[in-house]
């Protein structure tokens, strides 16, 4: 008896469609993921956080 070989014409439709599913799924996780990173850095470019000058820092940090 010959060996059954796992080549895609002989899978099960459902098989393929679960594969397909689990792709599909994978790149929008991908997708959306990538476009928060994005989201982030251009954020992150035009957004400045004020800080105050080291001097004033130093000295609220140093106190009682």
């Amino acid at each position: 008896m010959e060996k059954m070989r796992l080549i895609p014409s002989t899978m099960s439709w459902r098989q393929r469609l679960a594969e397909r599913a689990g792709q599909l799924f994978l790149n929008i996780v991908a997708t959306l993921f990538a476009g928060v990173a994005i989201f982030l850095l251009v954020l992150s470019a035009y957004y400045h956080v004020p800080q105050p000058p080291a001097e004033v820092a130093i000295i609220a940090g140093s106190g009682p």
